[in-house]
């Protein structure tokens, strides 16, 4: 009973609403506005032909609405010609139901991407290298040497990080001659859309046969990206900073300079080469300064357990390395290396 009474009323104020738009538009004649067609709203148009457009509003402009016929489908309509109009449905209800089905039918928005560096944390994303070598002889002479390292390096699009850590030890005629261990860390970040970086580093260095037990430096700088590619990387960079050697003849703070680049190419998928470099002036006793240099041949033995060989050498030259102690320390190196 209360639909049907329901029923009449919408039938009734349809009627009263048609009529009346009809007599306003003979009365007066003027152009239907377009917030007299509510979008969503079932509607009935009259032209100024006498036809009569039956649809729901799908959009409005000041100077024509487009509507959805049952059997013409959509419909463009100018308000100019049109002499009366009614709306035979709630246009709130209407309102209401066209959004409705507008979230259905519209697809969802494309997710944000993520950066990165928001997607890991300092603790993920990290790449490893363990590495090791021992040659020797017995008989006449009685030699070993041996050498083991680990490197590990997180890429991002922000930052490159990169800690690493080695130790050689050698004897001859079975008595030690060489015991050495170094800690390196050093970070470098990018800035977006530029060549230009900044870098900073840190160092120990253990040596039982240097004027000096330990010496720990620190440096930071800018840093410029000429190359940065899938095969090759060629990046200077340039800072200050300082070191200090622990149990030698000069234990004080002594500030440098740092000039120097990294280089690394690869021919093919398995074999690479790299260099590293750096000239680092005394700026409290100039002319005195240090170099280090290392570079190596690289090539992937076994890509299915990543195994590879490095062959290379490491050069360390000191011009004022204390009394009865030579200004160079060459290393040569033959190690397998395991990728993880």
């Amino acid at each position: 009973m209360c639909q049907r009474e329901y029923r009449r009323r919408v039938s009734i104020v349809a009627g009263v609403s048609l009529a009346a738009s009809l007599v306003c538009a003979a009365a007066w004649g003027r152009p239907v506005e377009p917030s007299a067609l509510p979008i969503g709203a079932d509607v009935v148009l009259t032209l100024d032909n006498d036809d009569v457009i039956k649809g729901k509003v799908l959009s409005t402009t000041a100077d024509s609405a487009v509507i959805e016929h049952p059997v013409f489908g959509q419909v463009n309509v100018a308000l100019a010609r049109i002499k009366a109009s009614a709306v035979t449905s709630n246009p709130e209800e209407a309102r209401h139901v066209a959004a409705e089905a507008a979230k259905a039918v519209a697809p969802p928005p494309p997710p944000t991407p993520i950066p990165e560096e928001a997607k890991l944390s300092f603790w993920e994303g990290w790449k490893g290298q363990l590495e090791a070598g021992v040659n020797g002889s017995d008989g006449n002479s009685e030699t070993l040497n041996a050498r083991a390292g680990l490197s590990l390096k997180r890429t991002t699009d922000a930052m490159d990080t990169l800690v690493a850590a080695n130790y050689n030890y050698a004897t001859d005629s079975g008595e030690k001659s060489k015991s050495r261990g170094e800690l390196f860390v050093r970070n470098d970040w990018f800035f977006k859309d530029s060549p230009w970086g900044f870098f900073a580093q840190a160092k120990i260095e253990y040596d039982e046969f240097q004027d000096w037990d330990y010496r720990a430096s620190a440096f930071a700088g800018p840093t410029y990206t000429v190359i940065k590619n899938d095969r090759t990387t060629f990046i200077l960079r340039a800072g200050a900073g300082v070191s200090r050697e622990f149990g030698g003849g000069e234990n004080d703070f002594i500030p440098e300079a740092l000039a120097g680049f990294d280089f690394a190419h690869k021919f093919t998928e398995y074999q690479s080469v790299f260099v590293n470099y750096e000239y680092l002036p005394s700026l409290k006793d100039f002319p005195e300064y240090r170099m280090n240099t290392k570079a190596g041949y690289q090539i992937v033995v076994d890509p299915s357990s990543n195994l590879l060989l490095k062959l290379g050498i490491e050069d360390r030259y000191d011009s004022n390395p204390g009394d009865g102690r030579r200004k160079n320390d060459l290393d040569y190196f033959a190690l397998l290396a395991w990728t993880f």
